[in-house]
């Protein structure tokens, strides 16, 4: 009966260290204490012991792991065992993580990775830009694929001197994708997957010469750039590649959330059962890296969908199709008006910058277009649009505020040139022609 009663009394103790911190102060004690009582029951003396201060606020206990125990349940239903150490220190509010939907967490993406333009990101737009300009001089004299190898070769030489250029390496490695597409593409069918297997290879490439590190962007530039580019040189002039470039730009959010995972929650109307909608959002931290990913991949979508843009764009002009070249220039203008008006209403800095691209590729190219124009009308509208562009530092300060009708208006004439560049972009690929050819 003696030994039952002392091998009890050895099972209802439990043997632990207690450490109190409080900023400067640190102190602990080796104690044994009943199971059956609780945490706040046995502090008083647990204070006295280690000479521990009087502190404003209560002592949170706490594994020393840093996960917190409840100071109101018993040792005996804790995980508590001999040779734990209990930690005390202040209890403070501790940030809890907060469930966001989808589109939550899209809006608060963008308001934590939206930065300034700075004067880097101005280079490297002016660096991109006059690699496409010399990219436009050696069309003009030699083959698609050969000034394609040649501009890959400059920007991989750029890239290789300065390796933070990083939109000199994109659009370095989607000149390079499409050239290789274009000179080994042997029928219009191979072309796509040409363009696709190219830009594959020299993703890996750019990755292992440290042109470019491989991520989610960057990734989705060189895909998105090398069957776009590879689907416009297949062709004799880049009215697909316009027509397929504003199409992705038109998906692009719808393809971007849909990569990443991101749906939009689902509740039950009136009369539906409640299994219709969708489980409590529980991992607020993977909807959060699901948005930034999403984000990312649709910065790299938009990004390629430039760069192709403006190829198709140098494509038309300098090898323009067997219609009326007025029909070329009111598809730079409506193309030029819809991107500047999405940009200046855009707030990602990415996206502002790649649409501005488009607009000026477009703008440069009705006014190359209105060279070779007899037409003193259309020559007199890129004129008056080049003055305004031009002239644009000097009139902006002076115009205040937009106002709520002035942006429905805006938006209006946005939704208005965006459904004009569908019907310009068949008729420029000639596709009305084939349709007439076929009712003959």
């Amino acid at each position: 009966m003696q030994s039952v009663h002392v091998s009890h009394t050895i099972e209802a103790m439990v043997a632990v260290t207690v450490r109190f911190h409080a900023g400067d102060f640190f102190a602990e004690a080796d104690v044994t204490v009943p199971r059956k009582a609780t945490l706040a029951e046995l502090l008083s003396d647990l204070i006295a012991l280690t000479d521990a201060p009087r502190i404003s606020r209560p002592w949170q206990p706490a594994t020393l792991a840093g996960s917190p125990l409840s100071a109101t349940v018993p040792l005996a239903e804790t995980a508590v065992d001999h040779g734990d150490i209990l930690v005390f220190q202040p209890q403070h509010a501790r940030p809890q993580p907060i469930a966001r939907d989808a589109a939550e967490s899209l809006a608060y993406a963008a308001q934590v990775s939206d930065k300034n333009i700075t004067t880097a990101l101005l280079t490297h737009g002016v660096s991109a830009s006059a690699l496409l300009l010399g990219l436009c001089v050696l069309l003009t004299w030699l083959p698609t694929w050969a000034a394609l190898g040649i501009a890959g070769l400059a920007g991989t030489i750029v890239c290789l001197w300065k390796p933070q250029m990083w939109s000199v390496a994109w659009c370095t490695i989607a000149c390079l994708a499409s050239g290789v597409a274009a000179w080994v593409s042997v029928d219009h069918v191979a072309g796509w997957a040409s363009g696709l297997a190219t830009a594959c290879v020299l993703v890996c490439a750019a990755h292992l010469c440290r042109i470019a590190t491989v991520s989610v962007p960057v990734v989705a530039v060189f895909l998105s750039a090398g069957v776009l580019g590879s689907v416009g040189f297949a062709f004799q002039h880049g009215g697909p590649a316009v027509l397929a470039t504003h199409i992705m730009l038109l998906c692009g959010p719808l393809v971007a959330t849909a990569c990443a995972g991101l749906h939009v929650p689902r509740l039950p109307s009136a009369g539906q059962p409640l299994e219709l909608s969708d489980p409590a959002i529980n991992e607020a931290a993977d909807t959060a890296t699901r948005a930034t990913k999403a984000r990312e991949i649709y910065n790299g979508l938009i990004v390629g969908a430039a760069v192709v843009h403006c190829g198709a764009l140098l494509a038309l002009v300098l090898h323009p199709p067997k219609v009326a070249t007025g029909w070329l220039v009111a598809l730079c203008a409506v193309i030029m008006c819809a991107t500047c008006i999405h940009a200046v209403r855009h707030s990602a800095v990415v996206v502002t910058v790649a649409y501005g691209i488009i607009s000026a590729s477009a703008l440069l190219a009705a006014g190359w277009l209105s060279i070779s124009l007899e037409n003193p009308y259309v020559s007199a509208f890129c004129g008056l649009i080049a003055v305004a562009g031009v002239s644009l530092p000097l009139w902006l300060p002076r115009c205040g505020p937009i106002q709520p009708t002035q942006l429905v208006w805006w938006e209006r004439l946005e939704g208005i040139c965006l459904a004009a560049i569908f019907p310009l972009s068949l008729h420029v690929a000639g596709v009305f022609a084939l349709i007439r050819h076929w009712g003959m």
